[in-house]
């Protein structure tokens, strides 16, 4: 029985003994004056000594000898029973190298009831090395963070705001502190925080990487345009756990560009001025005539009207002619809106019709059932405007090399709906699966060589002989159809003409509809009173015959001062104003803010022949938002008349009161 006994115990003390060695942590045991008793086989190799050497050896061989006294003060905090929370310190190696270890002091006691001290300690350099290079990686991704111009932000799951740089701050004007831990619920308004929730939305569920370029509104009223990028952050295991936004301001570069569009604008207008020269000569020429003619049938009692209806005639296209030009040459910011091409399309083929050649045949095939898109109306027209007159000079080349009486030069817009497999799409270079509009501007001109086809749209790259070509005309295609979210490509074969072809993508949101109590509101009163305030006698003549013809009381001024009097003479009778911009003594814009300052809260209707002018916008700040272009014709005076009080009834509703606090009462 006594030899099992001794047998069991020696295989407990094997099974002790391999456990003891095969911790990977060093295992120390001392007495309570910090002798040696026994350690494991991790120390040895760790500390370079056989475990010979180390057992009866004292803590002085492995503790260095600025650390020994803490050793021993613990060694004495347990023997009294106290307790030791893991510490770092650090063990000497035979040759004298220092190893960092946490250390953690355990007690227990032997057979004899002696006391036993166990140090477990845990070799720290892989962790150390680890953390060393954390935090040198991320000191360099901060100090990369923090040199780059461009705005960068990360967030957590939850689309929390954890990191930004100091552009993002400077920027936004924004501390540190104001962002961290924020979502755009605390940083934006509603509008606008929502659709950029919708955004991490898609990168944080579905691991989307997506590209856009944004409007955004900061705290302090500054508007700014981001052209930013948004990514998945992942862990080891592929889960996201949040995303990284990185942004550049674009704010000066869409301004230079909108600057460019518009000095291309001109020269369209420019190259085509001759033309118009000689329309407009030709419909004066008309009016006059026939108006003479008239004169003449009337005073031999004849009927003069076939006459005046010619001259009218002449007059609604002289009037439609100068709209177009307006439309194209006006300078304004973008305004993009749901856009019906088949109009955009059919107001460029009257201009062309009225400016070009007479022997340049212009057709246009629409859809009828086009879907609309999502655009910048005015943007739109300069678009195909330039791809047409690119057109138009590629026909003037061929006509010089051609028999005139062989060469029949024509122009041809098609515009249909297309959907964009994603097969096709990958044989494109810009192209994406969707649903489009596409535009196709075509000629039988002179054609373009297959070694500067990929070049037409570089900015200032021509070939034109006209001497006031900037080459610039495709460049602002290629930049507004790109930023329309379109590509445009170019199919041509020299001597026989050019295909070019637009992309827009289809315009899917829903357009609500008008509340049939709003639009349909009764005019309340009638005979109201107006006053016309226009330095030009024959147009506020007429407008005062048309308002007096429709039972209205119009009273008149031939400039902002003589009006200004008139208005302090009747405030209390009048209910709307009619009024001119540019004017001797005191313009309009002079009026309104007079009319501000007073308090008076009378409807302003501006009827002008500048409404892309900048003065509109500060109008528009004063409350002022109704205008009529001019020339415009009776009815249309009256549909405008008839809106105003019909939605504004007296007394009136443009407050200028509050408008000088920044709001404008409609």
């Amino acid at each position: 029985m006594g030899e099992d006994n001794h047998s069991r115990k020696n295989e407990s003390n094997s099974w002790f003994r391999a456990l003891f060695d095969a911790q990977p942590d060093c295992i120390f045991q001392m007495d309570e004056r910090g002798v040696i008793l026994d350690v494991n086989s991790s120390a040895c190799q760790l500390l370079e000594y056989s475990h010979r050497e180390l057992v009866g050896a004292n803590l002085a061989l492995i503790v260095p000898r600025e650390n020994l006294a803490d050793s021993y003060e613990k060694i004495a905090l347990l023997r009294q029973g106290g307790q030791i929370e893991p510490y770092r310190k650090s063990l000497r190696t035979r040759d004298g190298r220092l190893i960092p270890f946490e250390i953690r002091l355990t007690t227990t006691t032997d057979e004899s009831g002696r006391l036993i001290i166990q140090s477990t300690a845990r070799d720290l350099r892989e962790q150390m090395e680890t953390q060393r290079r954390l935090e040198t990686n991320e000191q360099f991704v901060q100090t990369l963070m923090q040199s780059t111009l461009d705005i960068i932000l990360v967030k957590d799951a939850d689309g929390r705001l954890i990191m930004v740089n100091q552009a993002f701050l400077d920027l936004t004007e924004r501390q540190l502190e104001e962002l961290l831990g924020n979502t755009e619920l605390d940083l934006f308004n509603n509008d606008q925080s929502q659709w950029i929730m919708e955004e991490d939305r898609e990168v944080l569920l579905h691991g989307k990487t997506m590209r856009a370029e944004n409007q955004f509104t900061l705290h302090n009223g500054k508007t700014l345009i981001i052209d930013y990028t948004k990514a998945p952050i992942r862990d080891k295991q592929g889960h996201i756990i949040g995303l990284l936004a990185v942004g550049r301001d674009i704010t000066a570069e869409r301004s230079i560009a909108q600057q460019l569009i518009q000095a291309q604008k001109m020269e369209a207008v420019g190259t085509m001025a001759g033309e118009i020269a000689n329309d407009f000569n030709k419909f004066l020429t008309s009016i006059q005539d026939n108006l003479t003619l008239a004169e003449k049938n009337a005073q031999q009692g004849e009927s003069a009207l076939p006459q005046i209806e010619t001259a009218l005639d002449a007059v609604r296209t002289t009037v439609e002619l100068t709209n177009r030009l307006l439309n194209l040459s006006r300078a304004q910011p973008s305004d993009f809106t749901r856009v019906n091409l088949a109009e955009v399309v059919n107001e460029i083929v009257g201009l062309l019709r009225s400016t070009l050649d007479r022997k340049v045949r212009i057709s246009a095939t629409l859809d009828p059932n086009l879907w609309p898109v999502h655009a910048d109306r005015s943007q739109i027209y300069q678009t195909l405007m330039n791809l047409c007159l690119n057109a138009r000079d590629a026909l003037e080349e061929r006509s010089a090399l051609a028999e005139r009486a062989s060469y029949s030069p024509w122009i041809e817009i098609a515009v249909e709906n297309v959907s964009i497999r994603q097969g096709w799409a990958n044989e494109s270079p810009r192209g994406k699966p969707g649903d489009y509009v596409r535009i196709t501007v075509s000629d039988n001109g002179i054609g373009i060589d297959p070694a500067i086809t990929e070049r037409v749209f570089e900015p200032f790259f021509s070939t034109k002989t006209r001497e006031n070509s900037s080459g610039l005309g495709l460049s602002m295609v290629y930049a507004i159809v790109t930023n329309h979210h379109g590509w445009v490509t170019v199919e041509s074969e020299p001597g026989m003409g050019s295909d070019f072809i637009v992309y827009f993508p289809r315009d899917e949101s829903v357009i609500a509809k008008a509340d049939p109590a709003f639009t349909n509101r009764p005019t309340t009163r009638r005979f109201q009173k107006v006053l016309v305030i226009d330095d030009e006698i024959m147009v506020r003549g007429v407008i005062k015959s048309v308002l007096l013809e429709n039972g209205f009381q119009v009273f008149t001024a031939e400039n902002g001062a003589k009006g200004w009097e008139t208005l302090q003479r009747y405030k209390d009778e009048l209910n709307l104003i009619i009024l001119d911009l540019i004017m001797p003594e005191m313009s309009g814009k002079h009026f309104v803010e007079m009319m501000q300052k007073a308090g008076h809260r009378i409807p302003v209707l501006v009827c002008t022949g500048y409404p892309g002018d900048m003065v509109i916008d500060d109008l528009r700040s004063l409350g002022v938002t109704e205008y009529l272009g001019k020339p415009f014709a009776p009815v249309q005076l009256l549909d405008k008349v008839r809106q105003i009080l019909k939605l504004n009834p007296p007394p009136a509703t443009v407050d200028f009161s509050s408008a000088a606090e920044g709001g404008a009462a409609i």
